[in-house]
């Protein structure tokens, strides 16, 4: 397994896309409804991440990232998951890459890993790798 910077692939919009539109509603987290192509490639365009990188063996397998929050996100394509890739990338994270300095109230000092309810194979691997259970945040969205 290896892992590119996403920032210098010139091809990434399409691998992202693919990856987006896989993601089932249990484990989406930062968005609502699916973008359009137009909205996405101005979101990657922006850079929205300190550090993000293609997760590739012969193929790209998923994708993973971390915030300036000191957030890791990661997914795997469907046909890839249940192999270790997302388990082996977020161990070469913690072994080769510090979080961005503490800032208090704001950012924590050690890496987070978000899991939207319901992502119970999520759950699994933060428990595997060695994360605690932190906070329960919840949302709050008044109707139109």
């Amino acid at each position: 397994m290896t892992l590119i910077n996403i920032y210098d692939i010139h091809y990434r919009d399409d691998i992202l896309w693919a990856l987006l539109k896989e993601r089932d509603e249990a484990s989406n987290i930062s968005h609502g409804a699916m973008p359009t192509m137009a909205e996405h490639v101005e979101f990657v365009g922006s850079r929205p991440y300190r550090y993000w990188w293609f997760i590739t063996t012969e193929e790209m397998v998923g994708a993973i990232y971390i915030t300036d929050m000191n957030e890791i996100g990661v997914q795997v394509l469907k046909k890839h998951r249940r192999n270790g890739y997302a388990t082996a990338a977020i161990d070469w994270i913690l072994a080769n890459v510090a979080p961005a300095p503490p800032l208090t109230s704001i950012r924590s000092r050690e890496f987070l890993l978000n899991i939207k309810p319901g992502n119970n194979p999520g759950f699994g691997l933060a428990k595997k790798l060695g994360f605690r259970l932190r906070q329960i945040t919840y949302e709050y969205k008044k109707e139109d």
